[in-house]
């Protein structure tokens, strides 16, 4: 299959016979300013861009491989031109041409050019998409900093470990998030995510809600019920807000988590269950413990592992990659495409404290 060259040039006879000499080996498409070029380039992908220098109403090739990189990182740009110079070929490969030639380079040459920048183009592709399938589980998890990576292997670490975890984390850090990942890196992700929020459910429901319920156990239970033990099967229980937990259904978790087994409210039959458990909470547990409002024994058995997700304001260097990533999602989701915001305003985000996260 023939790849697509875009020719942006305002020298009509030169382009057409560029267009004549690469006829055999390429489809070629040509735009005589960059607002053409870049319509092109949007609409039609091309694989590879030669790009003049110097353009009508003095338009420069130069300030246009930035316009290009926006649109397409890796598209390669070779640029053409009648005033080459080692200053300017400098500044182009610098801005991320590929090459830099004359007009009056031989057509054998320039197609060697091309052929090097496409066969540049597929590795570069290629190394993405290795690096995409590396990362694809953390692709939500955004954040190149330290405390970032560091948390990433302990999820990768804590993966296929089926002892019970606990989560630390203000409001709004993503400990859901940082579950989730657990599950899909672990051997349980073909099995049930479930997630209960602690805090959400009256203190009266919690046990009915975690261990499900006979016929008849209370008013209004006119039908058994499984509950989220039994809903996670063999997968992953998420509790949310575990520190909200009250004493009774603090007794209940320690017995569950102690015997691997329970019984539905009302009933008497034990039901055995293999979910793993990671809980996660936002208070420290260590003082409500010393407070005697969280049971000792059932800390112990919560907190075998332990990962503490970071607060924003202690990875504002992670600030321009979130923008870009939310940037991107509302793009996408307003099917329009979206600036980023300017130097300005992301200094403004990085200056901030972001309570709530």
């Amino acid at each position: 299959m023939k790849r697509l060259i875009l020719i942006i040039d305002d020298d009509v006879n030169y382009t057409a016979d560029l267009k004549l000499l690469l006829k055999k080996d390429f489809h070629t498409v040509s735009a005589e300013n960059i607002r053409q070029g870049i319509s092109i380039l949007r609409q039609q992908a091309p694989d590879l861009i030669l790009l003049d220098l110097m353009l009508k109403n003095g338009e420069n090739g130069l300030s246009a491989i930035d316009l290009i990189k926006m649109e397409d990182e890796n598209v390669p740009i070779i640029m053409i031109t009648d005033y080459s110079s080692v200053e300017t070929a400098i500044k182009a490969i610098k801005k991320g041409a590929y090459d830099y030639l004359s007009k009056t380079t031989r057509i054998s040459e320039l197609k060697i050019q091309m052929e090097k920048a496409l066969e540049h183009r597929l590795i570069k592709l290629r190394a993405k998409s290795l690096e995409e399938d590396v990362e694809k589980p953390f692709k939500d998890l955004i954040g190149e900093t330290a405390i970032m990576q560091r948390l990433r292997e302990q999820i990768r670490l804590f993966a296929n470990n089926s002892s019970t975890l606990l989560i630390y984390g203000e409001s709004g850090t993503g400990k859901e998030l940082v579950t989730r990942q657990i599950h899909q890196l672990s051997n349980r992700a073909n099995k049930p995510f479930v997630a209960v929020n602690c805090a959400a459910i009256p203190k009266d429901l919690l046990e009915s809600e975690l261990f499900g319920h006979e016929k008849g156990a209370f008013t209004g239970a006119v039908s058994r019920k499984p509950g989220r033990f039994e809903l996670a099967g063999d997968g992953t229980l998420f509790l949310d807000e575990i520190g909200e937990l009250d004493q009774r259904a603090q007794v209940a978790m320690l017995r569950v988590l102690q015997e691997k087994e329970f019984h539905r409210v009302g009933g008497t039959n034990l039901i055995k269950t293999n979910a793993r458990v990671i809980a996660a909470t936002n208070r420290k547990l260590e003082i409500l413990v010393q407070k005697g409002q969280f049971r000792e024994d059932l800390f112990y058995r919560l907190e075998i592992l332990r990962i503490d997700v970071p607060p924003l304001r202690e990875r504002k260097e992670d600030i321009p990659l979130l923008v870009k990533h939310f940037v991107k999602v509302a793009s996408e989701e307003a099917k329009v495409p979206l600036k980023s915001f300017a130097p300005e305003s992301l200094k403004l985000f990085r200056d901030y404290d972001w309570p709530g996260n």
